[in-house]
């Protein structure tokens, strides 16, 4: 068990961390199933991240799932829930746009955020500075 959490905690800190050849780290450390489990996701994720209205149970509908299957798939090999997977995922799309030179507003809407102080809290949270101040480092 001890091993198991130790792979959960590395494979969540690297998850959306992009090597130069466009593989994520994590990628070369799990089983086929699980790299096509996630990539799924991700694209799936890629088409709905923008709608601030989107629901776990429509997300595990577009990958086949029921929401609880997706949540044990998901705790069992990132150890996130399909909700902070989605925040994650979000976030780091807002990082990418906030370095384009967007502002942190534009950034929040853009990603599917419904409140900009919310993106901001979250913000802050994941990347361990407010969007204002990851745009002047950036």
């Amino acid at each position: 068990m001890e091993i198991r959490n130790i792979l959960q905690h590395r494979y969540s800190e690297n998850l959306f961390n992009v090597t130069k050849d466009n593989t994520k780290d994590t990628e070369l450390d799990k089983t086929p199933l699980q790299k096509r489990f996630l990539s799924s996701l991700d694209r799936t994720l890629q088409n709905y991240y923008t709608n601030s209205e989107i629901k776990i149970h429509d997300i595990a509908a577009n990958i086949a799932m029921s929401e609880r299957q997706l949540y044990r798939k998901l705790k069992g090999v990132v150890d996130m829930t399909p909700s902070e997977y989605l925040r994650n995922y979000r976030l780091e799309k807002a990082k990418e746009i906030l370095a384009d030179g967007k502002s942190a507003n534009e950034a929040s809407y853009m990603v599917g955020f419904s409140s900009p102080s919310y993106f901001s809290n979250c913000f802050k949270a994941y990347a361990g500075c407010t969007p204002s101040e990851y745009l002047k480092r950036h």
